[in-house]
């Protein structure tokens, strides 16, 4: 049973059996006594004291909404205050035991659940802190407020990233969004972006982002408004060519009337064509320019009146980019096709990216250059010349001269090379597609996770892939920062790539660096460094993963940029 709203006369009775002497236990279970089934906290922070009397060895968990503000711990094993093991879920103990001890921050208006359990006996304590009140709040007050209070909130669907398994959301208002991370009864609604929807649940903060985690939907006003479809040359959601062109918008509305209107981050390549009626349709037609340089979209919002409450649609358009860029290179394959198109030469330089999987000639002090071969898949098909390509007298990384000490070409590394490409056609009448000079953009998935040869992000990548969960050395440059150390956590979070290029959600490239500490293993405090995106980092960590994110479950910086903190 969860403890949700308390009557003044129940709260009063806490007060009393919080106060229950050691000896006096109202709820005898079988092999299990404790002094109360309900303990009310203060709102200003302190301990309690919970008597017990367990015949045999027990466990006590607590759920996941107090693991960051309350504590527990069997008599007087440890000092009053230690934060450390907040984030403990049980603790154990056996028939010695007479009581458990409560810590606790200051807060209000939250409540958890602590499972007291002996054998195949459990016994269901509720624990709250001030009034369990549900408050009202917009989007901002949840963010800005403290974790584990819940809150009520109304605002309309932004979108639905999940809905078969656990009803995974976005809310949104005027004061900003979050996601709704889980939903209980989400089996009993459906929902879509647009819908005007009152949820209520507790408020979670996970690596920065604010969620109402496992929410309970009160309420669902449909939107008038509903985007049916978007079409480009007659296919359902498919991207507008890289070349440019148009994309079509079918919209259905209750009202009749639809306003669009393209937001001004997307007016330099995106503009509205036309908006006709076509039956019980209305088509929003709005054009592409040609792309030169990664693939990209637009939100695009879409509003329809009626007495004086505005309803809103979303459509989302996408355009394919232009490969052989540093943002979206050249595969292997790609590559080959282009060189075959330039056999004399190509006027340009482009980024071609893959796993060497030969090497003719490493660099070497003298030449500077190398020679080695890519394919997709890292495997060398004999110059199969669909599927091997040649790097051919490329320089070291930043297009420098390759010097001794130098990182070293070797085979299963993946490389992001740039270059003019080309044809070469031997005396005998050969042909192989190869690079014309060049250079090597960044050299990938090398290191063993030792102090002397650490990880890189790839590497890493695929330890955890790999089920490693041991404490290794990771180094790479900072891709973003996801949250700078402060005093209050004294940890940081920030992401590394091979080149230091973030792309969103590219879990493949990109490794986190989730809960680092300072140097030394200890918190950061104020005056000492801070992290930035180009920064070279080193690092050690335990390897762990969330959902689709590689990371550490928390470690400590053993570099900055070469500066290992040391005087």
């Amino acid at each position: 049973m969860k403890l949700k709203y308390i009557i003044p006369s129940l709260l009063a009775l806490l007060t009393t059996f919080v106060s229950c002497s050691e000896n006096d236990y109202n709820f005898p279970l079988g092999n299990i006594e404790v002094s109360t089934s309900y303990v009310s906290l203060s709102e200003n922070g302190g301990e309690t004291e919970l008597s017990i009397n367990v015949n045999g060895d027990w466990t006590v968990a607590k759920s996941d909404t107090a693991s960051k503000w309350l504590d527990f711990v069997v008599d007087e094993s440890k000092p009053v205050g230690n934060s450390e093991r907040y984030n403990e879920k049980s603790l154990v103990g056996n028939s010695d035991a007479k009581k458990i001890i409560l810590h606790y921050g200051a807060g209000e208006g939250r409540s958890t659940e602590l499972i007291l359990t002996c054998g195949n006996e459990k016994k269901h304590i509720n624990v709250i802190q001030g009034v369990a009140t549900i408050s009202n709040a917009t989007c901002k007050e949840v963010i800005d407020g403290p974790d584990a209070k819940t809150y009520r909130v109304t605002g309309i669907v932004q979108k639905v990233t999940e809905w078969t398994k656990y009803g995974n959301w976005y809310i949104e208002d005027a004061t900003g969004s979050f996601q709704i991370y889980g939903t209980t009864n989400f089996k009993d609604f459906s929902i879509e972006a647009g819908d005007e929807v009152t949820v209520e649940g507790p408020k979670k903060t996970y690596n920065g982002s604010t969620e109402i985690e496992n929410g309970t939907i009160i309420s669902v006003t449909k939107s008038l408004i509903k985007v049916d479809s978007v079409m480009v040359a007659g296919v359902k959601d498919a991207a507008i060519p890289s070349d440019g062109g148009d994309a079509e918008i079918y919209i259905t509305t209750k009202t009749g009337s639809v306003e669009a209107e393209i937001p001004a981050e997307y007016q330099e390549w995106l503009s509205l064509k036309s908006i006709k009626v076509v039956g019980d349709e209305t088509v929003v037609t709005v054009h592409a320019a040609k792309n030169e340089a990664a693939a990209r979209s637009a939100e695009l919002v879409f509003t329809t009146v009626k007495d004086g409450d505005k309803y809103k649609g979303k459509a989302k358009v996408t355009q394919e980019g232009a490969t052989g860029t540093r943002e979206l290179p050249f595969t292997v394959e790609e590559a080959i096709a282009f060189a075959k198109a330039n056999a004399d030469g190509s006027v340009k330089e482009v980024y071609i990216k893959g796993i060497v999987s030969k090497v003719e000639k490493e660099y070497n002090a003298t030449k500077h250059t190398a020679i080695f071969w890519i394919s997709s898949d890292g495997t060398f098909h004999d110059k199969n010349f669909t599927k091997d390509f040649e790097v051919y007298g490329v320089k070291g990384l930043d297009n420098k001269d390759w010097e001794e000490g130098d990182h070293q070409v070797t085979v299963g590394q993946e490389v992001l090379v740039c270059a003019k490409v080309k044809v070469y056609t031997d005396k005998n009448g050969n042909k192989t597609p190869q690079t014309d000079g060049g250079y090597v953009c960044y050299f990938a998935n090398y290191g063993d996770g030792t102090a002397e040869n650490p990880f890189d992000a790839i590497a890493a990548i695929k330890a955890v892939n790999g089920g490693s969960t041991e404490e290794v050395y990771i180094a790479g440059k900072i891709s973003k920062v996801q949250s700078q150390f402060n005093v209050d956590k004294g940890t940081a979070n920030f992401w590394i790539s091979p080149d230091g290029t973030h792309v969103d959600k590219d879990y493949a490239h990109e490794f986190e660096g989730y809960k680092i500490k300072y140097f030394g293993n200890v918190k950061w405090t104020e005056g000492n460094k801070t992290l930035k995106v180009g920064d070279f980092v080193v690092f050690k960590g335990k390897l762990t993963k969330f959902k689709d994110t590689c990371e550490t479950s928390e470690g400590y910086l053993i570099s900055i940029n070469g500066d290992n903190g040391m005087e």
